[in-house]
């Protein structure tokens, strides 16, 4: 792969879907059975699961001693995180989550400059965090579907990235989080697997409505 890394197995919920990754990214072992990932060919796993499993397949992959990359969140439960920190802490194994915009370019300079002092002590920090991801037309996907989500929202999706930064870059800690949230198209068209504006869409659609679709 582009990293460097060579990718051995991929596991999904689906069959069919791990075999056409696989074929199309020349991966040698791959389908739907969890075991897959925690074989002796393995020697990092990447959780990539919507946000309910993270914390099942993090505890079994570091029990099988394998280093782990998780994508956030690391569980729905601040205890059950905590845990699993004491876990790896406890093993011989590396464990991350994906807070990956704390190594760009700019923040690791920004954090540079305020860890030297010359900007004196943080007082206040401000910024925001904007991206077209799922911007409609977007496909309806686990981020919609309230079981798989497990409540993940804006805040925790992505302003989750700001707060890491914001932690990052001056060395403090968030202690307590307040949200105004909104939905800009609380009625949308489904259609297709595909969200649409319902005042702007074609027909023969399913309205998804009253906040189903957020």
């Amino acid at each position: 792969m582009a990293c460097g890394v060579q990718l051995a197995a991929v596991v999904t919920s689906n069959g069919e879907s791990a075999e056409r990754f696989a074929r199309k990214w020349n991966v040698p072992l791959y389908g739907d059975d969890p075991s897959i990932a925690f074989s002796d060919k393995i020697d990092v796993v990447h959780v990539c699961t919507p946000p309910p499993f993270h914390a099942e397949y993090v505890r079994e992959a570091v029990r099988a001693g394998k280093h782990v990359l998780c994508e956030k969140p690391l569980s729905l439960d601040a205890e059950e995180a905590a845990s699993l920190a004491a876990l790896a802490g406890k093993s011989n194994v590396r464990c991350g989550v994906c807070y990956n915009v704390r190594y760009h370019t700019a923040v690791q300079k920004a954090r540079e400059i305020i860890q030297s002092g010359v900007f004196g002590r943080p007082l206040l920090i401000h910024g925001n965090y904007l991206q077209e991801f799922h911007a409609l037309p977007a496909p309806y996907d686990w981020r919609y579907d309230p079981v798989l989500s497990g409540g993940v929202r804006a805040v925790t999706e992505i302003g989750s990235h700001w707060i890491d930064t914001a932690q990052y870059v001056s060395g403090k800690k968030v202690c307590s989080v307040s949200a105004a949230l909104a939905g800009f198209y609380p009625d949308r068209i489904l259609k297709d697997g595909m969200m649409e504006p319902a005042d702007c869409s074609v027909n023969n659609g399913t309205a998804a409505g009253n906040g189903s679709v957020d």
